[in-house]
């Protein structure tokens, strides 16, 4: 058989046609039609996380991220971004903030684009998307949030396990009304079946804890947890026992979750060191840094510095890590991040050295694989309230108050014990917790030099309301600052009141005068 190639242009003509009339992928939009839409929104209290972007074009790989407001233009801060969006158009995808709104605001959705990480980090490789005029595709919005947040409510989100620790669920978010437990239920037929794992919490809000489980659980298999009253103990025993809470519509408060079991984690680099570490919240004490993940080529030390990487300031705080990957590293800090209710902009580094104690002086910068060092910047807020050490103390026979835990340890030196005395030193400026293990036999106070009560566990004494010191009770712990007010003979009591000075001398037992013992202060 013999081929006419005059034929051929013809039929490529007609494949081309055909291809076209088939349908071949659209090209990339047009940057006149780059655009994100989000409509104003009310949450109710258990949706505060999560947003909805009712449409979105993108001419490229990238991300729609969620700014709040700024005097009419996104913050520079992203409170969140989506997962990863491909080019072309997208409609009514969500987007999880890092943390819940707490008020009503405007907020902005601003579209960027990916740099093949396949995740939104914040750099200038991940730039905003612009459109044919220059300006960046973004969109406004308004955010309602439910003020009243209700009595009873539960929140387990989808997580995943390693092999190891396949018997552990974490609880994002529990309320309930009265003293009671999470239960947590495997599934059958769309409804909770058989109790696996319970979890006793008191009567209040609680985030983020673990529930231990009766055995491992199974990759992909959805589970349930529920609230119920406690009546008859701290130990679950069944429904009948301990009824189930229940919401204003009369249904049951419970959550449904997958669980994914990683079987067989990826291993981490092992030829390259690196810092992991996030931004943060610190509302338990203001002198712990979390380090999410370090990986040391020999072994060193991890230091937070004061200031962002580029200035890197004075040495805050450090801890060892041995060669390998460490998770969930704190770093206990000599002072707070950053003042109360402020927030600060701090360095992590990575040190190589082998001594028993770390002298900046004679350690040497980890390197990556580009010869540079490995420092990591990040953020920290401190929220308004959060002491920046936790002292907890007991009583023991002759009577004397006991010191039996401070938290962070760096300053176990300022409380000390001798001859069976325990000296309390305050650092000026700084806010504490004391937890008075024997509240109920001896609750404390601190004293004049003329052994008047001021601050006290077991009255409203006189310096409680003054504002500079924050006076808080909290069952058997309590919290106060170490302002001028309470170090120094201001005179903010009337004088009438008092015999000796308003400064805080000394502690002792209300019940037992012989319990006492000095206080005394230091500058930061």
């Amino acid at each position: 058989m013999s081929t006419d190639f005059r034929r051929w242009p013809l039929l490529l003509l007609i494949a081309a046609l055909t291809a076209g009339l088939l349908g071949c992928p659209d090209p990339d939009p047009d940057p006149d039609d780059l655009s994100i839409t989000v409509q104003d929104q009310d949450l109710q209290f258990d949706e505060r996380d999560t947003i909805t972007v009712e449409e979105a074009t993108i001419d490229a790989d990238g991300f729609a991220v969620l700014f709040a407001d700024d005097d009419g233009q996104p913050d520079t801060e992203p409170l969140g971004a989506s997962e990863l969006i491909d080019s072309g158009d997208h409609e009514d995808f969500e987007i999880q903030l890092d943390d819940p709104i707490e008020d009503d605001q405007t907020m902005w959705a601003v579209l960027h684009y990916d740099d093949d990480r396949g995740e939104f980090e914040r750099t200038d490789k991940q730039p905003p998307v612009t459109d044919a005029d220059g300006q960046r595709v973004l969109d406004d919005f308004e955010v309602t949030v439910e003020e009243d947040p209700p009595d009873v409510m539960l929140t387990i989100d989808d997580q995943t396990l390693p092999e190891d620790e396949a018997d552990i669920i974490t609880v994002d978010m529990a309320r309930i009304d009265a003293d009671g437990f999470v239960v947590i239920y495997d599934e059958d037929d769309g409804e909770p079946d058989d109790d696996i794992g319970f979890e006793f919490i008191e009567e209040g809000t609680h985030e983020d804890f673990d529930v231990d489980l009766d055995r491992d659980v199974d990759d992909g298999e959805t589970l349930w947890g529920r609230l119920h009253y406690d009546e008859e103990g701290d130990e679950f025993e069944d429904e009948d026992t301990h009824p189930v809470v229940t919401d204003a519509d009369g249904d049951p408060v419970e959550d449904s979750f997958v669980v994914t079991v990683d079987e067989d984690p990826p291993d981490p680099p092992e030829d390259e060191p690196y810092i992991d570490i996030d931004d943060q919240t610190l509302d338990d004490l203001s002198t712990i840094i979390e380090v999410d993940e370090v990986n040391a080529i020999d072994d060193g030390w991890v230091t937070i510095h004061d200031e962002e990487c580029d200035e890197r300031g004075d040495v805050l705080g450090y801890e060892s890590v041995d060669e390998g990957l460490t998770s969930d590293l704190d770093v206990e800090l000599d002072q707070p991040a950053a003042d109360l209710d402020d927030s600060a902009d701090l360095c992590a580094a990575l040190y190589v050295d082998d001594n028993d104690d770390f002298d900046e002086d004679d350690a040497d910068f980890a390197e990556d694989d580009d010869g540079d060092p490995v420092l990591e910047d990040f953020t920290v807020d401190v929220e308004d309230g959060t002491p920046a050490a936790r002292i907890t103390i007991d009583t023991d026979t002759p009577p004397a108050y006991t010191l039996e835990q401070v938290e962070p340890t760096t300053f176990e030196d300022d409380f000390e014990t001798d001859n069976d005395v325990l000296e309390m030193v305050f650092v000026e400026e700084w806010r504490y917790e004391i937890a008075n293990l024997d509240t109920d036999d001896n609750p404390l106070e601190f004293l004049n030099e003329e052994d008047e009560a001021l601050l006290s566990q077991d009255f409203d004494a006189p310096l409680e309301q003054v504002a500079t010191i924050d006076w808080e009770e909290r069952d058997d712990n309590f919290l106060f600052t170490v302002s001028e007010d309470f170090y120094d003979d201001t005179g903010v009591i009337d004088e009438e009141e008092l015999d000796g000075s308003d400064a805080v001398d000394a502690y002792h037992s209300a019940d037992q005068a012989n319990l006492f013992g000095p206080v005394d202060y230091r500058s930061q």
